[in-house]
């Protein structure tokens, strides 16, 4: 069964020396095991600032698929798309709930000490809290004015009608 919006909400964590971040309990609870039990995750470069995608085994599969597109030669953005593919990597989650992140991953998306993770319905995104504050992509409570949801909504709702 497919659930798109598995991952709402926010949450702080920290990564330690090791690169190992855990995932939030509320998060945690959600993740699908493996047939043999262990939960694994697609970890790659997060599209609009420094951070890092994480994808269940189900929604990181859907991923990969809809950036290796379809069977044939394919053009230059498809390649391009394609060529992303070998930055993402399996990480698998340990029982006590941690993710031991690829160093190369740590550095691109500039983690360090705290970080925020937060649903975006079929994944998260885990990121530094200052690169979302200095993107201007991070969305704070106090400053999201109710104008600004509207808009969100109705983008969404467009967004939705058209498919």
């Amino acid at each position: 069964m497919t659930m798109g919006s598995r991952y709402i909400g926010e949450a702080q964590t920290i990564i330690d020396a090791k690169n190992r971040i855990t995932l939030p309990a509320k998060f945690r609870s959600k993740l699908p095991p493996s047939p043999d039990g262990t939960v694994v995750l697609l970890v790659g470069p997060g599209p609009d600032f420094w951070s890092l995608e994480v994808f269940d085994k189900e929604s990181g599969e859907r991923r990969m698929h809809e950036l290796a597109g379809d069977s044939g030669l394919p053009d230059a953005e498809q390649r391009k798309r394609q060529a992303l593919l070998g930055r993402f990597e399996w990480c698998e989650c340990d029982k006590q709930g941690r993710v031991l992140l690829p160093a190369s991953h740590v550095a691109w998306a500039r983690l360090k000490g705290e970080l925020k993770v937060s649903g975006r319905g079929g994944h998260l995104l885990v990121y530094s809290p200052e690169e979302a504050k200095t993107s201007a992509q991070q969305l704070d409570l106090e400053d999201l004015d109710p104008a600004a949801v509207a808009r969100l909504y109705e983008e969404a709702k467009l967004q939705g009608s058209s498919k």
